[in-house]
């Protein structure tokens, strides 16, 4: 049944608020080496959401499921 819902529109919208407010919050960590290596790693998560919602859902259902077992 088509809904008219567009999950890839909705997806990288919501990635464009969670980059925007991920940058707002760790901007001051970012000063340092240590801190800027730690907010790259983790803002890859975000990019990586934006640029394929799919896959990216994919990789957090398998990563949940794993640290299950």
């Amino acid at each position: 049944m088509d809904t008219g819902f567009d999950f890839e529109a909705a997806c990288r919208a919501f990635g464009r608020h969670a980059l925007d407010a991920y940058e707002a919050v760790t901007d001051c960590v970012t000063r340092t080496p240590r801190g800027a290596k730690a907010v790259t790693k983790a803002k890859s998560v975000i990019l990586a959401a934006l640029k394929d919602p799919h896959k990216a859902m994919q990789q957090a259902v398998t990563k949940s499921a794993a640290k299950k077992s």
